[in-house]
């Protein structure tokens, strides 16, 4: 198993830590206004292009106090345990846990299964045009920004309400994957035009339960509330995709049945079904934990 697993693509670590460093004579910037890294400037506002300078808290000094003239500041931190203790912060974690996967899984594993199943290498033209076909069919999710709206300013409904109204109709979209693998045995480009289908679904999905944190959450406590469900989203990716390159492995080596299909085949074709009811499943939960608009109050 070491051989094949080792020829795959392992799961992805969501995130990455970026330092922000402007050197002497970046554009825009006098040489004079930096200082190593990472950003470090001098009192010269003129030099950046109008903007007032830093004061000694990060903060454009305009009223001479380190703040934005007539802009209160709210410098109360929320305690990541403190946030963990809402519901509403268990909502979006179980909704990214459960779909995020879904999305990694296809973008690392179609290629393979198009491989395996197909015989069609990543280097063939006509693989190279049926992924490309599926990316430009994921551009479908732009339906997605607009359908809470609808609700909202047609329906009259709450932002939450409106969002996840949307998001249910949206999860029923991934209920196709459960027909790509079998109406493979016809043409490829029957699995590649569903899983793009599902690749619209989830990044239309995926746009709407970022907004519920906004929606239920103050301010100050949104960077945090998102970082921790794409932290949950980072590990159902690593769960999904380390488990499937196990369980295909698995299936090649013991020629496993299921529904008529053998092997690698067979893996798949069960993949593919739990990927088409991941979406419903977390809206189920997160309409359990929180079943109506519920701002977050006194945080």
């Amino acid at each position: 198993m070491g051989g094949a697993w080792g020829r795959r693509v392992v799961a992805p670590f969501q995130g990455a830590v970026f330092k922000l460093s402007i050197h002497p004579g970046s554009r825009g910037l006098d040489p004079g206004l930096t200082s190593g890294t990472p950003l470090a400037c001098k009192a010269a506002s003129s030099s950046l292009h109008g903007f007032p300078a830093a004061g000694a808290g990060g903060v454009a000094d305009a009223d001479g106090a380190g703040g934005v003239a007539g802009v209160a500041l709210d410098d109360n931190k929320v305690s990541f345990l403190k946030c963990l203790s809402y519901r509403q912060a268990w909502a979006f974690a179980v909704g990214r846990f459960m779909s995020d996967g879904v999305w990694w899984f296809f973008l690392f594993w179609t290629p393979a299964y198009l491989s395996s199943i197909y015989g069609l290498k990543s280097s063939d033209l006509g693989s190279k045009i049926a992924i490309s076909s599926l990316y430009a069919i994921t551009l479908l999710s732009i339906i997605g920004g607009w359908l809470p709206g609808y609700f909202m300013e047609k329906k009259g409904m709450d932002p939450y309400a409106g969002r996840m109204r949307a998001m249910l109709i949206i999860a029923f979209f991934p209920l196709f994957a459960l027909v790509a693998h079998p109406l493979g045995a016809y043409s490829y480009w029957f699995p590649i035009v569903i899983i793009g289908i599902v690749g619209a679904a989830h990044q239309a999905w995926a746009a709407n339960i970022f907004s519920t944190v906004g929606d239920m959450f103050p301010k100050k406590a949104i960077a945090t509330i998102t970082g921790f469900g794409g932290m949950a989203g980072g590990v159902g990716s690593f769960l999904i995709n380390i488990g499937s390159g196990y369980f295909f492995d698995y299936a090649k080596e013991s020629d496993m049945a299921f529904l008529g299909f053998r092997g690698e085949s067979a893996a798949y074709m069960i993949v593919f079904s739990l990927c088409a009811f991941a979406y419903l499943a977390g809206w189920r939960v997160m309409m359990t934990l929180v079943p109506k608009y519920k701002p977050i109050a006194g945080l």
